[in-house]
């Protein structure tokens, strides 16, 4: 999700007994780290304001993967997996499209961007190949943040109109928001509720 300014956070955990034989799979969600600029709150804010508070567990993110199946004996392969690419990588920049889109129940703000979508693609052939992501996110991404979702139609094209007018307001004084890509944060799904945090994988090529 997001991180103050270069302050990069580590999830380490100590060793445990081998129970990976039995023990049910994980259910994990990858999504970027990003700069706690004010671009970033700017956009945390909408999610705030327009975001059913009973549904808004989570602050403003983008998601690479919204669920990773992942049995136990798989996971040290899935942090070395992003290990290695946040070594290769570096720090990089997001553009936003001039105007949000209205997607079914939800407003997002989509987000243009050729190294995350070259990244995202090398995992999903490694992961897929391994059997932890889930069939509807094999073929085709679109990177976003959700600023609004999960009610109804009508609530959802009310928000869309609110957002809109706060984009349109913002571009008359200031350039359109941005975002800054730091590394990867992988976090352990749990539904209705905040995730969980597990690891932090920063870019660093």
């Amino acid at each position: 999700m997001m991180v103050n300014n270069n302050q990069i956070a580590f999830s380490v955990t100590g060793a445990a007994p081998d129970l990976t034989q039995t023990a049910p799979a994980l259910n994990f969600t990858l999504t970027l780290l990003l700069e706690s600029d004010e671009d970033y709150h700017y956009i945390n804010g909408l999610r705030t304001k327009h975001y059913p508070p009973d549904l808004l567990f989570n602050p403003a993110h983008i998601g690479i993967f919204t669920r990773l199946t992942v049995p136990p004996a798989l996971v040290a392969e899935v942090h070395a997996d992003l290990a290695e690419m946040g070594r290769k990588e570096k720090r990089f920049t997001l553009q936003l499209a001039r105007k949000p889109q209205l997607w079914g129940k939800c407003v997002v703000l989509p987000v243009m961007s050729s190294p995350l979508e070259s990244m995202r693609s090398a995992l999903n052939i490694r992961w897929a190949g391994m059997g932890i992501v889930h069939p509807s996110e094999r073929n085709g991404y679109q990177p976003h943040f959700t600023v609004h979702g999960r009610v109804s139609a009508a609530a959802a094209r009310a928000a869309h109109d609110r957002v809109s007018q706060s984009f349109a307001a913002r571009a008359q004084v200031k350039r359109l928001p941005r975002g800054r890509a730091l590394g990867f944060q992988l976090w352990e799904y749990q539904e209705g509720m905040p995730w969980r945090h597990v690891a932090t994988f920063p870019f660093t090529g």
